[in-house]
């Protein structure tokens, strides 16, 4: 009889016994990073980037007031000077129109007015030219007075010229009015020539034309008044 005892578990064939998964190894992790902007060097240099931006535009602000007063300061000293031109111009108005009638009349009363006039002219002239030499001129508008001197003068030498006339007769003395109507022109050139430079800068600044019209044309031209407008916007 066969002997009964524990059977040989049956073979599972090919398939064998499951092994156990391994544990998960531990992953290692390392140490966070602190954001650069939360350590000490980002907030000095986040602090400093910010009093740099805040001096920049305050800087920016003062340099745009500045500019605004420095605009203001020139316009008022570019006014004031022509304001003293103008001035000035009174007292050579009399003698440089003087002058300039004695080319619309025959050569005889050109000698007749040089022999009782001529030497008055002169001294006036002088005596405008000192003056003008005693007024202090804004920089940019300084060879500008230099020009209104020279017309000055110019307005002199051709009043001396004048004065030598009587004196004179035949071509010597057509000679020597001819040369006294050149300067006289030369003068007016001259002073034309100032006053572009002096209102071209007035303008610059904002201000009104001079006003400075040559001496043989009358005088200072008149300065129209700024506009006034009413609440509805309409000239008054």
């Amino acid at each position: 009889m066969p002997i009964k005892g524990k059977k040989k578990p049956a073979s599972r064939g090919s398939r064998s016994r499951r092994t156990p998964a391994a544990a998960p190894r531990p992953v290692a992790t390392g140490r966070r990073r602190t954001p650069w902007y939360r350590t000490l060097g980002g907030k000095v240099v986040a602090g400093i980037t910010a009093v740099a931006l805040l001096s920049l535009v305050i800087g920016l602000v003062v340099t745009a007031r500045s500019s605004g007063n420095a605009t203001v300061e020139r316009q008022e000293a570019l006014e004031r000077y022509a304001g003293e031109m103008r001035a000035l111009l009174q007292r050579v108005v009399p003698p440089a129109g003087a002058v300039a009638a004695l080319t619309t009349v025959p050569a005889s009363e050109i000698v007749k007015s040089a022999e009782a006039d001529a030497s008055g002219w002169a001294k006036s002239f002088q005596e405008a030219a000192t003056e003008a030499g005693a007024i202090t001129p804004p920089a940019e508008v300084a060879p500008a007075h230099g020009l209104f001197v020279d017309s000055i003068l110019l307005y002199g030498s051709a009043a001396q010229t004048y004065e030598l006339a009587p004196g004179l007769e035949g071509e010597l003395q057509s000679g020597i009015l001819i040369r006294a109507s050149e300067q006289r022109a030369r003068a007016e050139s001259v002073w034309a020539n100032a006053v572009g430079v002096v209102d071209g800068s007035l303008a610059d600044a904002g201000g009104e034309p001079s006003g400075l019209a040559p001496p043989s044309a009358g005088g200072p031209a008149r300065i129209p008044p700024p506009e006034v407008k009413d609440n509805a916007g309409e000239d008054n």
